[in-house]
Order: structure tokens, then C-alpha cells, then sequence
């Protein structure tokens, strides 16, 4: 009986363990997505201020 809570215990603290990093996982995620938007804003930022420029 003792053996079988050990294994249970182990089993869920490596489900824990992987869902933590799944989260993480999607979290690092979203965090890039949003560095790319930001990055793309400022680089149309940078195209117009050329144009503007040029112009």
C-alpha cells in the first residue's frame, strides 16, 4: 500500500511538473508574439518617418 501512494505521489508531482512547463511553454509564447507586434509597430513607425524625409 505504502509502494502504491510513492508511485501516485511521484505521478502527480510529474504531472504538476509538466504542466507548469506547458504554461511556461505558452507563456514565453505570448511574450514573443507581443515583442514581434511592438517590433513591427516601431519599424512602420521608422518607414513613414523615412518617407516623411524623402519627401
Amino acid at each position: 500500500m505504502a509502494e502504491k501512494k510513492k508511485r501516485r505521489a511521484l505521478y502527480s508531482a510529474a504531472v504538476k511538473r509538466k504542466e507548469a512547463e506547458r504554461t511556461e511553454r505558452k507563456m514565453a509564447a505570448v511574450a514573443r508574439e507581443r515583442a514581434w507586434a511592438a517590433r513591427l509597430i516601431e519599424l512602420k513607425q521608422l518607414e513613414e518617418e523615412i518617407k516623411a524625409v524623402m519627401a
